[in-house]
C-alpha cells in the first residue's frame, strides 16, 4: 500500500470503484493503515467489506443543484459535435 503525492492531492494506490479494487484493498488493510481520510466508491455494499467495528465508516454524499445540472447539460448538448 502506497500513497502517491500530486499537486492536486494525495492518493491510495488502490482501486476502489470495483469489487476487485475493494477486495484488494481489505487485503492490504486500507482502513487499518489510516493512510486515508476519504474513500470514494460508486460500490457502497461492495464498500463495507472494508470496515469492522473497530474501523468504522461514515457515508456522506455530494450532490450537484439540480436546476444548475440542467442548465449545464443544456449548454452542453447545444455544442457543436467536435468529432
Amino acid at each position: 500500500l502506497e500513497i502517491l503525492k500530486k499537486p492536486y492531492g494525495n492518493f491510495a494506490n488502490v482501486d476502489t470503484t470495483t469489487p476487485l479494487g475493494i477486495q484488494r484493498s481489505v487485503e492490504l488493510g486500507l482502513v487499518p493503515s489510516r493512510m486515508v481520510d476519504v474513500i470514494v466508491t460508486p460500490q457502497l455494499h461492495e464498500a463495507t467489506k472494508l470496515f469492522d467495528e473497530h474501523h468504522r465508516g461514515r457515508l456522506f454524499t455530494v450532490v450537484r443543484d439540480p436546476v444548475e445540472r440542467l442548465a449545464s447539460l443544456y449548454y452542453f448538448l447545444r455544442m457543436p459535435d467536435q468529432t
